[in-house]
C-alpha cells in the first residue's frame, strides 16, 4: 500500500514557483541555443548545417512557445486552484463551523 502524500497551500505554491523558475531557465536556454545555431552558420557552411538548423528553426517554432504557455498555465492553475482555492475552501469550512458554536 502506498504511504498517503500530504501537501500544505504552501508546498503547492512553492511547486507552482519552481515551474515558473525551470520554465523561464528553459526559454533563457532556448534562446541561447538559437544565438548558437545562428552563429553556427557563420563558420559551418555545409549541408548538415542548413538541416540542423531547420530543424532546431522548426522544433523552436513548434514547441517552445506552447511549452512555455503550458508550463506558465500549469503554475497559474497550481496557484490560483489549488492553492488559492484550498485557502479559501478552509476559510469557508471555519466560517460554517464558528455559525455551529
Amino acid at each position: 500500500m502506498a504511504d498517503n502524500m500530504r501537501l500544505s497551500s504552501k508546498d503547492i505554491e512553492k511547486i507552482a514557483d519552481d515551474i515558473s523558475k525551470a520554465n523561464k531557465d528553459l526559454k533563457k536556454e532556448l534562446e541561447a541555443t538559437a544565438v548558437v545555431m545562428k552563429s553556427l552558420g557563420k563558420s559551418w557552411d555545409s549541408p548538415a548545417y542548413k538541416e540542423s538548423n531547420a530543424a532546431f528553426s522548426k522544433f523552436e517554432k513548434e514547441f517552445s512557445t506552447n511549452y512555455e504557455k503550458i508550463l506558465n498555465t500549469y503554475s497559474k492553475f497550481l496557484k490560483e486552484n489549488v492553492s488559492e482555492g484550498y485557502k479559501k475552501t478552509e476559510s469557508l469550512n471555519r466560517d460554517i463551523a464558528g455559525e455551529y458554536k
